[in-house]
């Protein structure tokens, strides 16, 4: 058996060689080109970093244009370049609301965490970190998260001659509450239609005569079409926010956790949300089009992103059914 074995090996030698140079060829490039990481990757040299240290990333709501997982990591890198960040890396982990809840349960913790509004799960493991002047993190007199990019719903017409409108069809998205600016704003609509947002948006470019409540998303995709639309932003609420929270259970990381946290709500990266489409809890960031006329400082209510799952689902229903219903969503409101 060695003999066999050693004459096999003179013969497919050479053939092996060119077959792992095109093996590298092909499918090197393609990884390269991910940045961010499955639930179990890490990265390939993590031997040049003194520290690495996770963040898992939960999409609950649809963003402006591009993946805000591949934001953050590329904030990532721009941290590890500073003082403060110098040896540490940030190795963000794609989830979703599922898996999340998933890991969790099988006692495994990451150092951070950003989500949005159903990812109530999070509110479990998150450390407390200073106060700011956004409160939608907070809970009692602590405050749990910062908000690291904004979205905001939208009324959205093709004229702006809102006689001509015959009924308003509504985007909702798994875990948002878009009737809740109902509540908070004067919407003289009596024919409404609920969708999921893709066939929100195509049922309003289809018809002539409807408006439609929808968000940045929908925003991006008509700038992208060239299509012409009148947008007016809703000032009454907002539950399209992203956090981050420092949830590591290690002490001596704590600091450099909170160090990434308030690096990704300064200024510098702020200014850098025009790319994703998204807005800024703290700065106007936009020259001019639509989201320019989204004010977060005017957005009174939201949701506490600590809100469980199945409360949030419980509440996705038109307000106007009755007020019983419309009472349980004004109380599970968080004034900001």
């Amino acid at each position: 058996m060695p003999h066999i074995f050693i004459y096999m090996k003179k013969r497919i030698g050479t053939a092996l060689k060119y077959a792992l140079a095109v093996f590298f060829i092909v499918f090197t490039p393609l990884v390269a080109v991910r940045k961010t990481a499955a639930k179990d990757d890490f990265p390939y040299e993590t031997e040049k970093y003194e520290k690495v240290l996770t963040v898992w990333h939960v999409d609950t709501f649809e963003g402006g244009t591009g993946s805000r997982a591949d934001f953050l990591t590329d904030r990532a890198i721009e941290f590890g370049r500073t003082e403060e960040g110098k040896g540490i890396h940030f190795l963000v982990v794609t989830h979703t609301v599922e898996s999340l809840e998933k890991s969790l349960s099988d006692g495994k913790t990451p150092d951070m965490v950003s989500f949005g509004i159903g990812a109530g799960a999070v509110g479990g493991i998150a450390k407390s970190i200073p106060e700011i002047s956004f409160s939608g993190g907070e809970v009692g007199k602590y405050c749990y998260a910062y908000p690291w990019c904004v979205g905001g719903y939208f009324l959205i017409t093709k004229t702006e001659d809102k006689r001509l409108i015959d009924r308003l069809i509504v985007s909702q998205g798994v875990y948002n509450l878009p009737f809740s600016c109902f509540l908070t704003d004067d919407l003289p609509f009596e024919k409404k239609e609920i969708k999921e947002p893709m066939n929100a948006y195509s049922a309003f470019l289809s018809s002539t005569a409807a408006a439609l409540l929808g968000t940045q998303r929908d925003i991006k995709r008509l700038e992208t079409r060239g299509a012409s639309f009148f947008a007016e932003p809703i000032k009454g609420f907002s539950d399209l926010i992203q956090y981050v929270a420092v949830t590591t259970g290690k002490e001596e990381d704590y600091k450099d956790c909170l160090s990434f946290a308030e690096y990704l709500i300064s200024e510098k990266v702020q200014k850098q949300l025009v790319k994703i489409g998204m807005a800024s809890a703290f700065y106007g960031i936009y020259d001019g089009g639509a989201m320019s006329a989204l004010d977060i400082g005017e957005i009174g209510y939201t949701v506490s992103p600590f809100t469980e799952k199945n409360a949030l689902l419980s509440l996705q229903s038109e307000p106007t059914d009755g007020k019983e219903r419309a009472e349980r969503i004004k109380n599970a409101l968080k004034r900001l």
